[in-house]
Protein backbone atom coordinates (compact mmCIF):
# COMPACT_ATOMS: atom_id res chain seq x y z
CA UNK A 1 0.00 0.00 0.00
CA UNK A 2 1.32 3.42 -0.87
CA UNK A 3 0.10 7.00 -0.78
CA UNK A 4 0.53 9.91 -3.16
CA UNK A 5 -0.23 13.43 -2.06
CA UNK A 6 -1.39 16.11 -4.47
CA UNK A 7 -1.05 19.41 -2.63
CA UNK A 8 -2.45 21.48 -5.53
CA UNK A 9 -5.77 19.64 -5.49
CA UNK A 10 -5.66 18.72 -1.78
CA UNK A 11 -5.93 14.99 -2.48
CA UNK A 12 -4.47 11.96 -0.74
CA UNK A 13 -4.44 8.94 -3.06
CA UNK A 14 -3.94 5.62 -1.29
CA UNK A 15 -3.20 2.75 -3.66
CA UNK A 16 -4.12 -0.77 -2.52
CA UNK A 17 -2.89 -3.89 -4.29
CA UNK A 18 -5.30 -6.77 -4.88
CA UNK A 19 -4.15 -8.62 -1.76
CA UNK A 20 -4.53 -5.45 0.37
CA UNK A 21 -8.14 -4.66 -0.59
CA UNK A 22 -10.35 -4.55 2.48
CA UNK A 23 -7.45 -4.09 4.88
CA UNK A 24 -7.25 -0.94 6.99
CA UNK A 25 -4.66 1.70 6.22
CA UNK A 26 -1.44 0.80 8.07
CA UNK A 27 -0.76 2.83 11.19
CA UNK A 28 2.46 4.39 9.88
CA UNK A 29 0.69 5.56 6.73
CA UNK A 30 -2.28 6.82 8.76
CA UNK A 31 0.11 8.85 10.95
CA UNK A 32 1.63 10.37 7.81
CA UNK A 33 -1.68 11.46 6.29
CA UNK A 34 -3.57 12.39 9.50
CA UNK A 35 -2.31 16.01 9.60
CA UNK A 36 -3.37 16.50 5.98
CA UNK A 37 -6.87 15.19 6.68
CA UNK A 38 -7.23 17.91 9.33
CA UNK A 39 -6.32 20.43 6.61
CA UNK A 40 -9.37 19.32 4.56
CA UNK A 41 -7.47 17.04 2.18
CA UNK A 42 -9.75 14.50 0.54
CA UNK A 43 -8.80 10.84 1.01
CA UNK A 44 -9.30 8.64 -2.02
CA UNK A 45 -8.60 4.91 -1.81
CA UNK A 46 -7.83 3.27 -5.15
CA UNK A 47 -8.25 -0.49 -5.21
CA UNK A 48 -6.67 -2.84 -7.67
CA UNK A 49 -9.01 -5.37 -9.18
CA UNK A 50 -9.67 -7.77 -11.99
CA UNK A 51 -12.86 -6.33 -13.49
CA UNK A 52 -13.16 -5.33 -17.11
CA UNK A 53 -13.12 -1.54 -17.03
CA UNK A 54 -14.91 -1.05 -20.36
CA UNK A 55 -18.45 -1.66 -19.11
CA UNK A 56 -18.05 0.24 -15.85
CA UNK A 57 -16.44 3.20 -17.62
CA UNK A 58 -19.17 3.20 -20.26
CA UNK A 59 -21.82 3.24 -17.52
CA UNK A 60 -20.06 6.11 -15.75
CA UNK A 61 -19.84 8.13 -18.96
CA UNK A 62 -23.52 7.57 -19.74
CA UNK A 63 -24.51 8.56 -16.20
CA UNK A 64 -22.44 11.74 -16.38
CA UNK A 65 -23.92 12.62 -19.76
CA UNK A 66 -27.44 12.14 -18.37
CA UNK A 67 -26.69 14.35 -15.35
CA UNK A 68 -25.27 17.06 -17.60
CA UNK A 69 -28.37 16.95 -19.82
CA UNK A 70 -30.66 17.18 -16.79
CA UNK A 71 -28.75 20.17 -15.44
CA UNK A 72 -28.94 21.84 -18.84
CA UNK A 73 -32.71 21.38 -18.99
CA UNK A 74 -33.06 22.68 -15.43
CA UNK A 75 -30.98 25.77 -16.29
CA UNK A 76 -33.08 26.41 -19.40
CA UNK A 77 -36.30 26.13 -17.38
CA UNK A 78 -34.93 28.52 -14.75
CA UNK A 79 -34.03 31.01 -17.48
CA UNK A 80 -37.52 30.78 -18.99
CA UNK A 81 -39.21 31.10 -15.59
CA UNK A 82 -37.13 34.14 -14.63
CA UNK A 83 -37.84 36.14 -17.79
CA UNK A 84 -40.49 38.83 -17.36
CA UNK A 85 -43.83 38.11 -18.98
Amino acid sequence: MRAEINHDKKLILVWQATDEVGQPIPEELECEIAPLRHQKYKLIILKSGSEDLFETTLYLLKSNRMKAAQQEVKAERSAIDSTPA
